[in-house]
């Protein structure tokens, strides 16, 4: 049976270290990947007109009250405003748009 002085003597196990280390360095790298979609998503507001991507939105298309709410939401292109982009999010969300429900969280 092994007692606890026991215990904290042992060596930790290499080949669980080098597991735990590759899981890390995997959850790194998809939070990484995550994080640049999302910014190439809000990047791609920049090269579209705000007003054609008001009025698209206005007209009821999602992915232009997405678009619209993303570059409200971060100030690109246009002034930040969270809550006006919300009220977008919403609009997009509410037409069961999934990714207006998932940037609601």
């Amino acid at each position: 049976m092994l007692t606890p002085s026991a215990l904290c003597v042992t060596k930790p196990n290499p080949h669980i270290r080098l597991v735990l280390r590759r899981l890390l360095i995997g959850r790194l790298v998809v939070l990484l990947i995550l994080v640049c979609i999302s910014f190439a998503q809000e990047a791609t507001v920049d090269s579209i007109d705000v007003a054609q991507l008001r009025a698209r939105a206005e007209a009821g298309h999602a992915p232009e009250q997405i678009k619209l709410a993303r570059a409200l939401r971060s100030g690109i292109g246009i002034k930040q405003d969270p809550i006006e982009a919300v009220h977008w999010f919403l609009k997009a969300a509410d037409q069961g748009d999934p990714e207006a429900q998932t940037d609601l969280g």
